[in-house]
């Protein structure tokens, strides 16, 4: 009898493996994904859905915007629910990763955004703006982390978005979601052999503006956000094209207070954080 107990200990011993649950998206409750939350308000509203043939296993979700009145809906997904605070996190995890496909009306965005936290407090943030994808597209959200700390806890919102981020949606605009995960954004494919960035912020201190040399090995398009020292966003996340080489553009800092911020640049897997210094 003493062997069992003490099997039963080192088994409650094990540590929890950080997971998002239900990343797949496999199994649905009432109309909603389990342990998730949506915008779904029936009969009223119903714009997430389960749907057949996902990127991996039987189902993915979909969520599209509907026209009650003539007036957009867009859909919600959210990791936060009233039984609890988000998904359990172990350790402080630099990519939110997973799968999609998106049909864009007239300029609407696909956005997915992380919060993770310690506690009540928020230790690292990240946000992705992304575009029509026919086909499934695997897509990493850079989490970077102002503070310190060694996360406990994460919230995840996938949403569409206006054109330029406003909240005006437009019928048509869909999405489909499969296989969430947490990573880092070192695990790249084989497209981190051939794909480089370099940033360099050519004036640090700035005050009304600064020219950035962004060094790309392949034409491709980049993400850029400035978020301040909390990681609350301050410039939204642009989408900017590059050319295979050296690539100069000029960033506006006019509207930011004195203080430091970090300006993310993210291209496909790869990502590099840089630390800029507002002067007044």
């Amino acid at each position: 009898m003493k062997k069992v107990y003490i099997l039963l200990l080192l088994v409650l011993a094990l540590p929890v493996q950080a997971q998002i649950l239900n990343g797949g998206f496999e199994e649905w409750t009432d109309g909603n994904p389990t342990h998730w939350q949506t915008s779904n308000s029936p009969p009223t509203l119903e714009n997430v859905k389960a749907s057949p043939n996902g990127h991996s296993g039987a189902q993915c979700l979909n969520g599209y915007v509907a026209t009650i009145f003539y007036v957009g809906f867009t859909p919600v997904l959210s990791s936060s629910t009233t039984s609890h605070r988000g998904f359990y996190m172990d350790k402080a995890y630099t990519s939110l990763k997973g799968w999609y496909k998106f049909t864009s009306a007239k300029g609407d965005q696909f956005q997915v955004s992380i919060t993770a936290s310690h506690g009540d407090t928020a230790v690292g943030s990240g946000t992705l703006l992304l575009g029509s994808a026919t086909e499934w597209t695997e897509f990493n959200v850079p989490i970077y982390y102002p503070i310190s700390s060694t996360p406990d806890s994460s919230i995840i919102l996938v949403t569409i978005v206006g054109a330029n981020n406003s909240s005006t949606v437009n019928a048509g605009s869909q999405f489909y979601l499969d296989d969430f995960s947490y990573g880092y954004l070192n695990e790249t494919r084989s497209a981190s052999t051939t794909e480089k960035l370099s940033v360099d912020i050519l004036t640090n201190p700035c005050r009304e503006s600064t020219p950035i040399r962004i060094q790309s090995s392949t034409q491709t398009s980049a993400s850029i956000e400035v978020v301040d020292g909390n990681g609350k966003s301050q410039i939204s996340s642009k989408q900017i094209s590059l050319q295979a080489g050296s690539n100069l553009l000029s960033l506006e800092t006019k509207e930011l207070l004195s203080g430091v911020y970090y300006i993310r640049f993210s291209i496909g897997n790869l990502s590099e954080t840089k630390k800029l210094i507002v002067l007044r």
